[in-house]
């Protein structure tokens, strides 16, 4: 029965608290009111009804007084000592993100303390932003020491190597790893890169906690889903994944003590893994693959590798590819009236596109490199035109490999989250 009087009390002083806002608008009178209220029914700030309270107690300017969902003041903001792995440019907008968070000049108290960087060499894109910020950098293998308490907490973003149990241990908070993809799908390297190959709809950013010995095996503490449009290419992808993950790094650490007790093991049942990336992956089959699958290739790697073939004996690159809804579009008028090979490649004059034939259909270029970048409508003249190449095909690799093994020199890539 006092609970219910006490009720009844609590909505009357929240709708009182609101005629004050109406009124005069003191804050004070709002914040003394709602939290009155809420404490004097009785209601736990913790309970099951926490959300609606909160929300209420938000209108009413009582909400700096109240804890948020990770029991966190805005007296009590945690600040962490920081010790930032990265490599790629995945890791800059995680790493600008945590630069920002530092603690102003006038020392006031920011989320993070300190923050310095591990980095492989001098040339990786982290290092730079490292430089222009000021950031005291190492280079990978060689760390600061550890056992002194000069850091709380160590953070991975597109580093590329396994990160040690002792330096696991020596962190009191551990180490977390923004990876991005929806773990467990696209465990390892290159995770943007197979979500584009495999056709993903969608994708995502997980913030996890690092185990030893094993990368990408940790719990989950925070993670978005982002929708792959259907054009979308490998760089937009990746800096868009790159914001959702300094995003969502900056909310885990706020919110880390609560996001601990709640985190969620991987399903070792979903687990898919993301290789990494070589060079080789970007070399069209024109006797095996699909229209869809190039152009997939040519979202995957259309602007880091570029797609790739031969054409007498020469390396080529496939630029500027159109999807298919283009070349429909287009209006193309591709050839008819026999059989043409894969690999047989046609100029289209119209829409100055180079059209080649693969095994289900036509795909269309924009521009090619052959010793030089030129655009369809140069090669055309420069060389489908001249009598010698009337019946010259583009040609796979595996089928020049015997008459021309100089072909096989192409190196291997293995930079994280391509």
């Amino acid at each position: 029965m006092v609970l219910l009087v006490n009720q009844f009390f609590f909505w009357c002083v929240l709708i009182s608290a609101y005629s004050f806002q109406i009124l005069d608008g003191v804050s004070s009178y709002r914040q003394i009111l709602g939290m009155w209220a809420i404490r004097s029914a009785r209601i736990p700030i913790h309970s099951g009804h926490t959300s609606c309270f909160y929300w209420l107690t938000v209108q009413f300017g009582a909400s700096s007084t109240l804890t948020n969902h990770g029991g966190v003041t805005k007296d009590t903001v945690p600040s962490y000592r920081v010790l930032f792995f990265g490599n790629a440019d995945f890791a800059v907008e995680s790493l600008k993100a945590l630069a920002d968070c530092m603690a102003s000049n006038s020392g006031s108290k920011g989320l993070v303390d300190t923050l310095d960087v591990v980095t492989s060499n001098k040339n990786t894109p982290v290092r730079k932003i490292a430089g222009e910020r000021n950031l005291t950098v190492y280079y990978w293998p060689n760390l600061p020491s550890l056992n002194d308490g000069k850091y709380k907490i160590g953070i991975v973003v597109a580093f590329g190597h396994l990160i040690q149990k002792r330096v696991i241990s020596a962190l009191p908070s551990g180490v977390l790893n923004v990876h991005p993809s929806l773990l467990p799908r696209w465990r390892g390297a290159a995770p943007i890169v197979h979500a584009l190959l495999n056709g993903d709809k969608t994708t995502g950013v997980s913030v996890t906690k690092i185990l030893p010995r094993k990368m990408d095996i940790g719990p989950v503490l925070l993670s978005r889903m982002y929708e792959i449009h259907q054009n979308c290419m490998h760089r937009e992808l990746r800096d868009s994944l790159a914001r959702i993950g300094a995003d969502l790094l900056i909310q885990t650490l706020r919110r880390l003590p609560e996001l601990e007790e709640i985190k969620t093991e991987q399903d070792q049942l979903c687990v898919t893994y993301a290789s990494k990336v070589d060079a080789k992956m970007a070399r069209i089959d024109w006797t095996a693959h699909t229209c869809k699958v190039i152009y997939r290739m040519h979202q995957a790697f259309g602007d880091t590798f570029n797609l790739r073939s031969l054409w007498r004996r020469q390396h080529v690159r496939l630029l500027d590819m159109l999807s298919p809804e283009n070349m429909t579009q287009m209006q193309v008028v591709l050839p008819d009236g026999k059989t043409y090979l894969p690999g047989t490649p046609y100029y289209d004059k119209e829409s100055h596109i180079l059209c080649i034939k693969c095994v289900d259909g036509w795909v269309g270029f924009r521009n090619i490199t052959i010793k030089k970048t030129m655009t369809a409508s140069a090669f055309n003249n420069g060389y489908l035109t001249k009598d010698w190449n009337k019946d010259v095909r583009f040609e796979n690799f595996e089928s020049s490999k015997t008459n021309y093994p100089q072909v096989d020199k192409l190196s291997k890539v293995g930079q994280s989250h391509l």
